[in-house]
């Protein structure tokens, strides 16, 4: 029997070609990567929703999304999983603190270097391209 993937949200939180990007505890699965904020869809809960309501709860930013930037499914160790990673801003700019709980704000070009779960690649992939393509840095 093959049991359905775990639907993931994700926030992907820009601001000036920088990125809300945080590290997973030791006790987590992916244990010690970096990270976006998001996490499991509840019962009835888009993927888009899901990403909003995660970042506020990990961050306390609330975030508008702008667009689906990449979805897809990964087998990992601990299960498959369903991701969709939305393109986000900060919902009020006038007001954007340098670090958000765990979370803090990463230059675009220092995405790479960062240890990512892998199927976050292409997102890093996507954000660069678009960075190098528009000439902007954080």
């Amino acid at each position: 029997m093959t049991t359905q993937p775990t639907a993931i949200g994700v926030a992907v939180v820009e601001k000036n070609d920088c990125y809300l990007v945080g590290i997973r505890g030791s006790d987590e699965p992916l244990a010690e990567l970096a990270e976006f904020p998001g996490g499991k869809c509840e019962v009835g809960e888009t993927p888009v929703d899901c990403a909003r309501r995660e970042c506020f709860e990990e961050t306390g930013l609330l975030v508008e999304t702008i667009e689906l930037l990449f979805s897809g499914t990964f087998q990992y160790t601990y299960g498959k999983v369903d991701l969709h990673f939305w393109l986000c801003q900060p919902a009020h700019l006038d007001f954007v603190a340098d670090k958000y709980r765990s979370f803090h704000w990463v230059p675009v070009l220092e995405l790479p270097s960062m240890k990512f779960p892998r199927a976050n690649q292409p997102v890093i992939d996507m954000l660069v391209n678009r960075a190098t393509q528009s000439g902007h840095r954080c």
